[in-house]
């Protein structure tokens, strides 16, 4: 039996210190952050995302405590693990408290995560202002920025963002788009459609080829100050005007 105990906690603490030493006071000492193994580590333990999540702050010099993004996405956490508590209504008065809490502290901060949102280990949100529809899938080890919408658009279905992926300020991901692995989301982006395996999407069109899209903007503001202020209707008249246009 003493054998049985011992094998157990030895390998409790071999997976404790994939993402730091065995602490069982959370805010005692440093936490080590691996982006690469945390998922695997983590598994469906909401109490080791939240282990994660505070690691990833610590990792970026914020103490985790004092981030509206770390108590937004704690909050999250707290509603998913009450949800599927059973029985259910033994559980709903703190479910209605959490469901308060979660309101005022939307109507403070403008950050609000569905509590539906399935929401990977590792987040890492370091401003406030951000919504996340109930629909959406988010993987490990991402970072979303401050004043994003990841929301509800023409297509049934949320966004399935993978791990690794960055989104910059002001940026909006709208509809059942799927987001690769290591891709990176250019601040004051509008993302309609899918986005490669690390891949780069800027702009009003999220074009990958940055490059091209550049151009497009450039040829557009020449056009409009030549042609007396010439207005198009869309983005895809501009695109038959423009020579080089990219599609």
């Amino acid at each position: 039996m003493g054998a049985k105990n011992e094998h157990t906690w030895s390998i409790f603490v071999g997976a404790e210190r994939r993402v730091g030493p065995v602490s069982f006071v959370l805010t005692r000492g440093p936490l080590k952050y691996d982006g690469d193994t945390i998922k695997a580590w983590v598994g469906d333990s909401q109490w080791r995302a939240f282990r994660a999540d505070l690691a990833h702050f610590r990792k970026h010099g914020y103490s985790g405590w004092g981030s509206g993004g770390f108590w937004a996405l704690e909050i999250h956490r707290l509603q998913k693990v009450v949800r599927r508590t059973q029985p259910r209504w033994l559980w709903m008065p703190i479910r209605l408290t959490l469901g308060l809490v979660d309101k005022l502290f939307t109507m403070v901060t403008h950050t609000h995560i569905h509590p539906d949102a399935q929401i990977g280990p590792g987040l890492f949100i370091p401003h406030v202002g951000l919504r996340v529809h109930g629909n959406t899938k988010i993987g490990a080890d991402c970072t979303i920025h401050q004043v994003c919408t990841i929301g509800a658009g023409p297509r049934s279905g949320g966004a399935t963002i993978g791990d690794h992926v960055i989104i910059g300020c002001n940026s909006c991901i709208i509809g059942a788009v799927i987001i690769g692995d290591g891709a990176i989301i250019a601040p004051n982006s509008l993302v309609i459609s899918d986005v490669p395996v690390s891949a780069t999407a800027m702009g009003r069109r999220s074009l990958d080829v940055v490059e091209c899209h550049l151009a497009e903007l450039a040829w557009a503001s020449t056009v409009h100050r030549a042609s007396g202020h010439r207005r198009f209707q869309s983005w895809r008249d501009m695109g038959r005007a423009c020579p080089w246009t990219c599609h």
